[in-house]
């Protein structure tokens, strides 16, 4: 029993940070800064540990770590990212006065974006810190500039409720009585019903985004594969 509580210490950490860093890579899409009606191919690659690096490889052999000011977008899969030249929010500890990538989620109505931090975010049984990947969700509307933090259910009603006037069966979600991770589960559906004016629909089970994501990856690699044959 002693042997098997040593072992999970020493594992513990080693195992928080792999699920606490999130790396995104694949057969995808960019654009490149100046170039904004030429979309480029390849394996892309990004970090969130490393929110100013895009790591591309393009079947001509060509690759490349890109930094934020030479890319306007690139896709990896179902995810689309953009860059963001500063970030400026409600939150006096959560900005950027440099360019970095963020996951755009939802535009519209609403402008929904994920924000990747590297951070101290857990502790390990011995008192020891892991050093690894936080987000945050967060929300403006499209004339503004100053993006509200959303990660929690609170701050969510909050950045929320002048939009919901139409509403009520996403003000309903909102009040039901369900867990917090559950409501941060949903902020996307919840978005994406509000900018599309359809209803609400819950958002896919771990197995169903698997799932689809391996299908898109399929997909985007026969895609690939057609195009250099041309």
């Amino acid at each position: 029993m002693r042997l098997l509580f040593l072992l999970i210490s020493l594992l513990l950490p080693h195992l928080l940070a792999a699920q606490l860093t999130a790396k995104f890579s694949g057969p995808g899409s960019y654009v490149r800064a100046g170039r904004s009606t030429v979309r480029l191919t390849g394996d892309l690659a990004f970090d969130t540990r490393w929110l100013d690096v895009l790591t591309i490889k393009e079947l001509s052999g060509f690759r490349a770590n890109l930094a934020p000011e030479e890319v306007i977008f690139f896709r990896i899969g179902p995810k689309k990212f953009i860059t963001l030249n500063q970030l400026i929010t409600n939150d006096k500890y959560l900005f950027s006065d440099r360019p970095i990538f963020v996951e755009l989620l939802d535009s519209g109505q609403v402008i929904l974006i994920r924000h990747f931090t590297y951070q101290d975010v857990a502790d390990t049984p011995n008192g020891n810190s892991i050093i690894g990947t936080a987000e945050h969700y967060l929300l403006r509307a499209p004339s503004d500039s100053l993006y509200h933090k959303a990660t929690t259910r609170k701050q969510f009603s909050e950045a929320l409720s002048p939009y919901l006037s139409a509403r009520p069966d996403l003000s309903k979600v909102l009040a039901a009585h369900i867990p917090n991770d559950a409501i941060t589960d949903n902020i996307p559906a919840i978005i994406h019903a509000l900018n599309t004016g359809r209803p609400y629909a819950p958002p896919l089970s771990h197995y169903d985004r698997m799932k689809q994501a391996a299908e898109i990856r399929k997909t985007q690699r026969a895609t690939i594969a057609r195009d250099s044959t041309r």
